[in-house]
Parts: C-alpha cells; structure tokens; sequence
C-alpha cells in the first residue's frame, strides 16, 4: 500500500510525500530492495545525495545482482564525492552488464584522473585506449 501510494506520489512530483510512504514501507518491512531504490530516487530529487545513497547502497546489498541499480549508486556517489566507492560500483556495473557502454566511457574519464586511474583494475587500464576509441565511434 505505501509502496504503491509512493509510486503515485513520484510521478506527481511530491517527492516528500514519497519519501514518507517509503519510509514507512521500510519500516514495515526492510527486506524489499525495490523500496529502498525508490527511496533513493525520492531522496535524490529532494537534493538530499548523502541519504540517497544510503538507500541506493541498500538496495544493492539486498539484491547485487542489478547493473542499473549499481550504475545508480555510483552516480549518486559521484554526488557526494566518494569516487573511489564510485569506481567501485561503476567496476561492477560493468561486470554485471558489459554492454554498458555509459559506464565504460566514464570509466575512461576517470582513468585520466591521476587520483582515480590508480583505484582502476588493471583490465580497465589497459582497455582504456581502445574503449576511447569505442566510445568515440558510438558517439559519432
């Protein structure tokens, strides 16, 4: 019920109504990954980027195995300025899903940061170049 009415409540852009019936939907019954993303996404629209990625992380943790949900995490981490979780969840995104060609492109971002290419696997090191390459080609 609060799920749904939360649903509700997203698409007519009441994000702290959302939020609330989330919530209490956790509350309810914490197991449910799918509230905890939407929590996320509610918090993240009301610009609160720390408490989002709590509820982004926690959705992960209940169910790993979602590529997109990852690639939301990581974003969020962007946010906060936590790129070394950042890469972390961007890296398994990509292992989860390789065709995720966003994520390899901001993977080669990242990779010229000096502070970052160290964090990186050496795989993607080394595919760099030729992921450059790729993405160039997609973008054209």
């Amino acid at each position: 019920l609060h799920y749904n009415l939360a649903a509700c409540l997203l698409s007519l852009k009441d994000y702290s109504g959302a939020a609330a019936e989330l919530k209490t939907a956790i509350g309810i019954d914490p197991s449910v990954p799918d509230t905890h993303m939407m929590l996320g996404r509610a918090l993240d629209k009301l610009g609160s980027s720390a408490e989002a990625a709590k509820s982004f992380r926690q959705a992960v943790t209940l169910k790993g195995d979602r590529g997109d949900w990852r690639y939301t995490l990581a974003e969020e981490l962007v946010k906060v300025k936590d790129l070394t979780g950042a890469v972390a969840e961007y890296q398994a995104a990509l292992k989860l899903n390789l065709k995720m060609v966003t994520v390899l492109m901001v993977l080669v971002t990242l990779s010229s940061w000096p502070a970052i290419s160290t964090g990186l696997s050496p795989r993607i090191r080394q595919c760099s170049p030729s992921i450059r390459a790729t993405a160039t080609r997609i973008s054209i």
